[in-house]
Order: C-alpha cells, then sequence, then structure tokens
C-alpha cells in the first residue's frame, strides 16, 4: 500500500495513527502555565496592541512642557489622567519599561 496522509479514526484501518493532544494550559502543572501565557499569540498581540497606543498617545501629547499648557490644551480631567499615566514622557514610564521587558 503506498503512503497515505489521510488518518483515519477506526484503529482496524491500515491507515490508523493516535494522535496525542496537544498540552492545554489546562492539563500541564501550575508552575508551567506562566510560560504558556508568555510564549502565547494572543500574549504577543496585546503587548503589540498596548505598544500602538502608547505611541500614538506619545505622538499626541507633547513631551515635558509646564503642566499649565496641558490643563490648557486638553482640560484638568485628562490632564490628570494623563500625569497619572505619565503620559508626558511615555518612553520613561514604568508601565512602558514592563512592556518593554516582555519584548
Amino acid at each position: 500500500m503506498p503512503f497515505d496522509n489521510r488518518v483515519s479514526s477506526n484503529p482496524d484501518h491500515p491507515v490508523f495513527y493516535q494522535i496525542k493532544p496537544r498540552d492545554r494550559p489546562s492539563s500541564v502543572p501550575l508552575i508551567r502555565k506562566p510560560w504558556f501565557l508568555l510564549s502565547s499569540m494572543r500574549f504577543a498581540v496585546a503587548l503589540l496592541s498596548l505598544l500602538g497606543v502608547a505611541s500614538v498617545i506619545r505622538d499626541g501629547v507633547a513631551a515635558k512642557q509646564p503642566q499649565v499648557n496641558y490643563v490648557v490644551k486638553f482640560g484638568p480631567f485628562w490632564s490628570s489622567i494623563f500625569n497619572f499615566l505619565k503620559a508626558y514622557d511615555v518612553y520613561a514610564s514604568a508601565w512602558f519599561v514592563v512592556i518593554m521587558m516582555f519584548w
């Protein structure tokens, strides 16, 4: 019989191969679950999205201006939020550095 790349679920079939299911995070030890998170494509896409949002914020907000300029330009509410997130100096903020550590 020539090689056949089809897989049959019937064990009596001559082309039967037992397929081991891939390890899922629910079936692995707790110590390996962080590795599954860090090596997942979803996590990488989420980090890239956060970096993109941070870069857009950085482009929209002028860096290292006096605080009064930000209050006048964005209003007191958004100015306080940008100040809390360190959006005036995104590339030196703690959250940006943490994201970059995973990169």
